[in-house]
């Protein structure tokens, strides 16, 4: 949700041609601000002002900014005679107001006479919406998502980087051992073939394997569960 700034201009039938100009320059410099929602009212007096004022100052939500050519004191008790309770907050052009506890409405109000100016009024009310929408971001936003696939995409990237050469380096093991294995031709009248091993407590290479061990290894090695 885009957090965003009230602000209400009044601007009073009865100023001057300098009032007035002031007042339309700070609109024009306001105007098409993202975040920023102008209302300009011709009076928060309740006398005063239309009934359209009166309901415009009514539904804003949340906090607000109020410029107007009176001091601060008067303009908060015209919004409570509007029904709108809120606590001056302090600003860049106003740090003298102590600080609004959490949970209490905030108004910041500027005071054209002390003659700021419009061009600083405007910056000041930039600054004011450029702070609140960075106290709104929550820290939870800051950490990312969390990957509730974490171990499945870890176990899939696992088996795609794997190389190529260790993804393919049993294949010719794989078929070697998928071979059946078949018996000799016996050629050798003798009964036997000689074996070749040697090893500490093995046969003495004389040794000849006879027929029926040959048969039950040539068997053993078809019976391999592959």
């Amino acid at each position: 949700m885009t957090v965003r700034l009230n602000v209400v201009v009044v601007q009073a039938s009865h100023l001057t041609s300098l009032q007035a100009g002031v007042t339309a320059e700070l609109v024009f410099q306001l105007l098409g601000v993202a975040g920023m929602d102008v209302a300009i009212v011709s009076s928060l007096d309740p006398q005063l002002s239309t009934a359209t004022d009166r309901m415009m100052v009514q539904a804003l939500a949340s906090d607000l900014a109020v410029v107007d050519w009176c001091g601060g004191e008067e303009t908060l008790n015209k919004l409570a005679a509007l029904g709108v309770q809120a606590l001056a907050a302090p600003h860049a052009l106003d740090e003298s107001r102590p600080l609004v506890p959490l949970g209490q409405r905030r108004a910041y109000l500027f005071d054209l006479r002390r003659g700021d100016g419009a061009s600083r009024i405007a910056q000041t009310l930039k600054q004011l919406l450029s702070q609140r929408q960075v106290a709104a971001i929550p820290l939870s936003s800051l950490a990312g998502p969390v990957n509730r696939n974490k171990g499945v995409d870890s176990r899939s990237r696992s088996h795609a980087e794997r190389p190529e050469s260790e993804s393919h380096a049993r294949t010719p093991e794989s078929k070697a051992t998928t071979a059946r294995v078949t018996k000799p031709d016996r050629e050798d009248t003798s009964g036997g073939v000689p074996t070749k091993r040697n090893h500490e407590g093995s046969r003495h290479p004389d040794y000849r394997i006879s027929d029926a061990e040959l048969d039950d290894l040539v068997d053993g090695f078809n019976r391999i569960d592959l």
